[in-house]
């Protein structure tokens, strides 16, 4: 009788041939693997697969190799494989030397609906990466929003409400589902000998600044830094700053209002890097923000107004009263949009 064994898995006898004139069958031992295969969550896609597809389990020969196709359903797409497979393919290969167990995660490409609002209205603004203001905006499935409280003169950021909390006026915010963000301000300590900061990064995802916004004593020396995120680089100080250097200090004998300006680094040759602003910031945005873009590439400029403004006109690199208009990206561009009640 001969005999052949795989060392796995579950096994189960085969007759490979019998002779009518012998006793003796000769028997072939057979290993079979166990396979679970999942979606996560399970009405964002499914599994295409060597055992004919879908949810379950399956069972294969030990040694044999089993191909994976992960296919989202509508509103979803494929993030990633988990369980015995990894990686972020969405075709793939396993070889079934043990049971296994095989996971595909999906996430939805719906939007997400973003409110933003300040509290009281009139004391401050919030500029964020969609170009800043209040109202409802839309963005994708894990989009990551950045955050900025801007106190108007004589008032305080104080905390975050809604969707975020916390005191410091530069945040950060995941976009899994519909989001409500409130910036809290107050009026500025009025006790004599007392004055306040009030300090901004442009672009808001360029970097941020050290320390805060906040109010200071009278003659306190404040020291700055600049500090650029992933990407950027620091460029130079303006309002009641003027250097070029990362660090700075500032002497509190006044309200102040100091801006760190940031650019991109690393730029492919043949790109240029384009600047908007909105003209005041709470009065409204502009569609695409601030980024870098090919040499010849034509944009579509929308300047989008808040609530109770309306758009005014262009200027920088840009002129006329149209609130859509284009622009040639043939060297680098800054662009104005200005809004009016």
């Amino acid at each position: 009788m001969a005999l052949a064994l795989v060392t796995a898995c579950n096994p189960y006898l085969t007759t490979d041939s019998m002779d009518s004139n012998s006793p003796q069958t000769n028997r072939t031992e057979t290993k079979t693997c166990s396979l679970t295969v999942a979606t996560e969550p399970s009405e964002g896609g499914h599994i295409r697969h060597s055992g004919g597809g879908g949810e379950g389990e399956f069972r294969f020969e030990s040694g044999e190799v089993v191909e994976f196709m992960a296919v989202a359903a509508e509103g979803y797409q494929f993030e990633y494989w988990g369980g015995d497979l990894s990686g972020e393919g969405d075709t793939v290969r396993l070889v079934m030397d043990s049971d296994k167990t095989v996971t595909a995660h999906f996430s939805t490409t719906a939007l997400h609906a973003l409110t933003v609002a300040a509290e009281p209205s009139g004391e401050g603004h919030i500029r964020h990466s969609a170009g800043g203001g209040e109202g409802e905006f839309q963005f994708k499935n894990g989009e990551v929003v950045e955050f900025m409280a801007v106190a108007d003169e004589g008032y305080q950021f104080e905390y975050w409400g809604g969707d975020l909390s916390g005191e410091g006026d530069t945040v950060r915010l995941v976009m899994d589902s519909d989001k409500t963000v409130t910036a809290h301000f107050s009026a500025a300590e009025t006790v004599a000998g007392t004055y306040a900061l009030r300090v901004e990064a442009d672009p808001l995802e360029g970097g941020y600044i050290r320390p805060g916004s906040g109010v200071y004593d009278n003659g306190e020396v404040v020291e700055f830094m600049a500090v650029a995120d992933e990407g950027y680089q620091f460029d130079y100080w303006s309002g009641d700053l003027s250097s070029r250097d990362d660090t700075a200090r500032l002497v509190m004998d006044d309200n102040k209002w100091v801006v760190a300006h940031f650019s991109p680094v690393g730029m492919i040759t043949g790109t240029y890097a384009l600047r908007v602003e909105a003209d005041p910031p709470e009065a409204g945005y502009v569609r695409p923000g601030s980024g870098v873009y090919d040499n010849g590439e034509v944009l579509t400029i929308v300047a989008v107004a808040a609530e109770g403004y309306r758009f005014d006109y262009w200027s920088g690199d840009l002129s006329g009263w149209n609130d859509t208009t284009r622009l040639a990206m043939d060297d680098n561009k800054w662009v104005i949009a200005h809004f009016t009640r």
